[in-house]
């Protein structure tokens, strides 16, 4: 006598795969909280990078480490998957990489697996970096794209949480690394994230050095955020040079706990960097920066204010998603043309309106 074969329910179990931005996986984390809040017994791993792990796992997820090379590191992945009893993945990345994964996923689970891939809008985005002729219309904000792709494996119910930016609950999180520095909390504390991956999404060194000055003077604190060499040593410069209201941030703290000491911040400053995304997630105000790329392209801080954003109107711009193409001027004039005084001034403004 055969016996039935039973069917797995397959919201038991998912797996999320965002093995390239940081802002991706952020974003990413939103779908995260959704699952726990519409799904509370679904189990939930995310495949990541290993530089990312304190995010995944402060948020109450399974982390599974895929690094950025080699064949090996999916194989491995796709093992871990398997062993976990994952049978469903949701693809939020959809590149070639993870096209890999997806097949090594099969195989390792002899093809008993169900996938999907997130839409990430490759021709709407062409048309609107394009030098002529552009479109310039929004696209879906990435964690709407994101439920969208969860929704076709089965979580029909998935509701996005609201995000309450500037809401009173935020969690107030200050690391003992910098207690002693920051002292009790006073006045309005201001944090600015001045670096990007690419030269048209950010000010120039000593932009951001007047920038620093001018927050200096208007706020309390001023917090320079980041990760890198770079990073550290233009914070502890401007820290050098301005005095004890600045404070670098800059290489002591994990992701998660950055992204917890954003919680204790009024206002960040950010270009379109992961800071940007970092701080939606803690729900602090952001005033982002906008160059060679928009928010249209859907990477803008989910639940920011649209009102927040600093861009200028230019007909190059968005000339590129990620910001990777050179400038066709050569002279970046969509970043070099916010002035630091435009900034501080939009800062207080915002300040204002929030009643800090």
């Amino acid at each position: 006598m055969k016996s039935k074969r039973v069917k797995r329910d397959r919201t038991e179990s998912v797996a999320l795969v965002v093995l390239a931005e940081m802002s991706d996986l952020i974003d990413a984390l939103w779908i995260l909280r959704a699952l726990r809040s519409s799904y509370p017994e679904t189990k939930v791993a995310v495949v990541t990078a290993l530089a990312y792990r304190s995010l995944v796992e402060g948020e109450g997820a399974e982390f599974i480490a895929c690094p950025a090379r080699g064949v090996r590191g999916l194989w491995c992945a796709a093992s871990a998957l398997r062993c976990g009893g994952y049978r469903s993945l949701a693809d939020l990345q959809g590149s070639v990489r993870t096209f890999m994964l997806r097949i090594a996923f099969a195989l390792r689970t002899f093809f008993g697996s169900r996938t999907r891939v997130v839409d990430r809008a490759r021709q709407s985005r062409k048309m609107m970096t394009r030098k002529f002729r552009k479109v310039l219309l929004p696209n879906t904000f990435s964690t709407e794209r994101y439920r969208l792709t969860l929704e076709r494996l089965g979580f029909v119910n998935l509701v996005l949480p609201n995000n309450p930016i500037g809401s009173a609950e935020r969690d107030f999180y200050i690391p003992e690394q910098l207690t002693s520095v920051l002292g009790e909390k006073s006045g309005v504390w201001v944090g600015y994230a001045p670096f990007a991956d690419t030269r048209g999404k950010m000010f120039p060194t000593s932009t951001s050095d007047k920038l620093v000055a001018l927050l200096v003077e208007r706020f309390e604190r001023v917090v320079i955020f980041g990760g890198g060499d770079m990073e550290r040593l233009f914070a502890e410069g401007v820290a050098e040079k301005y005095g004890p209201k600045v404070v670098p941030a800059v290489g002591l703290l994990s992701p998660y706990e950055e992204m917890k000491l954003m919680g204790a911040v009024d206002l960040i400053i950010s270009p379109d960097n992961p800071s940007l995304h970092l701080a939606s997630l803690a729900g602090t105000p952001v005033l982002s920066i906008w160059g060679s790329t928009h928010p249209f392209a859907g990477g803008a801080g989910y639940g920011q204010n649209p009102e927040w954003q600093l861009q200028l109107d230019l007909p190059c711009r968005p000339c590129a998603v990620r910001g990777e193409r050179g400038c066709i001027f050569g002279d970046r004039r969509c970043i070099n043309g916010i002035t630091p005084e435009m900034v501080a001034e939009r800062a207080e403004q915002i300040v204002r309106e929030l009643g800090n």
